[in-house]
């Protein structure tokens, strides 16, 4: 089903980066609003800058394609995280994902996209051949009530994921490992 998610997350710094290297992953393609950051706000969370940096560190390189039609707003984004933010991306079938594919010179099971639509972001990860991590919205909760129903239905249309959770719930991010290890 193109809105099953391969794996399931609470929040994308709880995403093991040597799973996604293990996986053949190079390049991490991430949804900007509700997944780094909140919806129409300034703020990015600390724990998130980290991880990018983590990306980097081990070799992932990261981009963010968004369906955000605000040009200030995700340039704005991208100097703040630190990695090019593709805005009207039409996702799941518009060409940006695919340009950054191109770009970057990767097939598409060497890219995960992670983001906390499945109509959006999952959909589109499979209509590209890529890997796909859907994680829990941050914004969960203080939504307009037409978007907590939509998110409603989308979880009972996509049931569980194609493969049993595989991350811990607690990662020690400066050496991105569980901390019970």
């Amino acid at each position: 089903m193109f809105f099953r998610p391969l794996y399931t997350c609470a929040h994308v710094t709880e995403i093991p980066l040597t799973h996604l290297k293990e996986q053949g992953v190079s390049l991490v393609i991430l949804d900007l609003d509700n997944t780094l950051k909140k919806p129409h706000t300034t703020e990015v969370c600390p724990s998130i800058m980290e991880w990018l940096t983590l990306c980097d560190k081990v070799g992932l390189t990261c981009v963010c394609v968004s369906n955000n039609k605000n040009m200030a707003y995700c340039a704005e984004s991208e100097n703040q995280l630190g990695i090019p933010v593709v805005y009207k991306a039409h996702k799941p079938f518009g060409k940006a994902t695919r340009l950054m594919l191109h770009q970057h010179n990767v097939r598409p099971n060497q890219a995960v996209l992670i983001g906390d639509r499945p109509l959006t972001d999952i959909w589109g990860a499979h209509h590209h051949g890529m890997h796909s991590i859907l994680v829990d919205p941050l914004k969960k909760g203080e939504e307009p009530l037409h978007y907590v129903v939509l998110r409603w239905l989308e979880r009972r249309v996509i049931g569980k994921p194609i493969f049993p959770h595989p991350y811990p719930t607690h990662l020690d991010l400066a050496s991105n490992t569980t901390a019970s290890e």
